[in-house]
């Protein structure tokens, strides 16, 4: 049980291992629904898409639900309205303090239903920011974000992402501010966006989520929904 940054220095790789009770829960329920039904229901291949599980879900009737059932969660269901896995991992990823104190929310939902429309301040940034709507919400998008604006490598925009981590705290991020924008300007890219730009990374320090980790929970949520709508009693 080493500090990860010290084995960072030693040269090893860090794996976190999350243990979570509702694979207990998904694991039992599956038990008992296959025990009534003569057939095997694994909770963890549910079909995909299920029109009847996100129906539920849009509900905002999310009690039991993984990571959906806070009241917080329950009114963005209702809101963003998801109707397919990825709208779940965006949903997940944008209710976070820092999507919400900043609003980040308001505009993905709007953005979402064609309400408002999609931009983005430089066009660079289309490629990387079109799937979430012009929305900056998860960590590996800081690093394609400094990647197209101002030419660094996917190595060095590494820091910045590492500057968002609490332990390093967004002070971190100042010397990193003036390099980013002398690079994109010598892209050729105005200064005043480049300095929008990296504001953005730096209001993304309080909340930064890995898409992979949004994806590992949204698949869970999705899991635990189906399973509470086809196996009621059993969940």
């Amino acid at each position: 049980q080493y500090d990860k940054d010290d084995l960072e220095y030693a040269g090893m790789p860090k794996l976190d291992l999350l243990g979570l009770r509702m694979h207990t829960a998904l694991q039992e329920a599956g038990v008992l629904a296959s025990r009534r039904t003569g057939d095997e229901v694994d909770p963890y291949d549910p079909p995909p898409d299920d029109r009847e599980t996100y129906a539920l879900i849009r509900t905002g009737s999310n009690v039991g639900m993984f990571q959906l059932e806070s009241p917080g969660q329950m009114h963005l269901s209702r809101r963003l309205r998801p109707r397919r896995l990825s709208d779940l991992v965006a949903q997940i990823s944008l209710f976070r303090p820092g999507p919400v104190r900043g609003d980040l929310v308001t505009p993905y939902v709007l953005r979402r239903h064609g309400e408002e429309p999609y931009s983005v301040p430089l066009p660079q940034l289309d490629p990387v920011l079109s799937p979430t709507y012009g929305v900056l919400i998860f960590q590996e998008q800081v690093l394609e974000v400094a990647h197209v604006v101002a030419g660094f490598t996917l190595a060095e925009g590494d820091q910045i992402r590492r500057a968002m981590t609490k332990d390093r705290g967004p002070g971190a991020m100042k010397g990193l501010r003036e390099e980013f924008v002398g690079r994109a300007v010598a892209r050729g890219v105005p200064e005043e966006p480049a300095r929008q730009v990296f504001s953005w990374t730096e209001g993304f320090a309080a909340y930064g989520f890995s898409a992979a980790h949004a994806a590992s929970f949204a698949s869970l949520s999705y899991a635990s929904a189906y399973m509470k709508r086809h196996f009621p009693a059993e969940f």
